[in-house]
């Protein structure tokens, strides 16, 4: 095959083809939607923006929430380590926001939680109020010595 020069003049049936001159079947594997634009073939799944949608879906957002997640429970497993190092009881690890989707507790007392929406996640230590970590003082006031001793709020900052 000889690819013609750059200025070789075209005709009404080379347009589509990305060698001019050459068969189409020679130089590619695709007919460039040639088909289509004849309208000789019947429009079926592969013309559908739903499977460009769901291609989309497939190769981009699965990967980017699969790897997010990974990230999530890296950093999170991180905060229940260090807590668990420093003697402070761990309420829940939770892996995502929302309605619950699965969740067990371990011999310790930890619920382990997956929750519906895989964009984050949180450690509750022992005594915490809120999300935020801040101690709840009439709930720490009000328990047993023992159960105190393990909250979170009861740690030294120099453990």
């Amino acid at each position: 095959l000889r690819m013609p020069s750059r200025w070789t003049i075209l005709s009404e049936k080379d347009h589509d083809r990305p060698w001019p001159g050459v068969p189409l079947q020679a130089c590619c594997f695709s007919d460039h939607g040639a088909r289509r634009r004849q309208g000789w073939r019947k429009r079926d799944l592969r013309d559908s923006a739903l499977l460009d949608l769901l291609t989309t879906f497939a190769f981009y957002l699965i990967p980017f929430v699969l790897v997010l997640t990974l990230v999530v429970f890296v950093h999170e497993f991180g905060h229940f380590i260090v807590g668990r190092w420093c003697g402070v009881k761990v309420d829940a690890f939770s892996i995502g926001f929302g309605p619950e989707l699965w969740s067990r507790v371990d011999r310790l007392g930890t619920r382990w939680r997956i929750a519906s929406i895989p964009l984050g996640g949180y450690v509750s230590f022992h005594g915490d109020a809120n999300a935020a970590s801040a101690p709840d003082p009439e709930a720490v006031r009000a328990m047993p010595e023992s159960e105190r001793a393990v909250t979170f709020a009861a740690q030294s900052v120099w453990k």
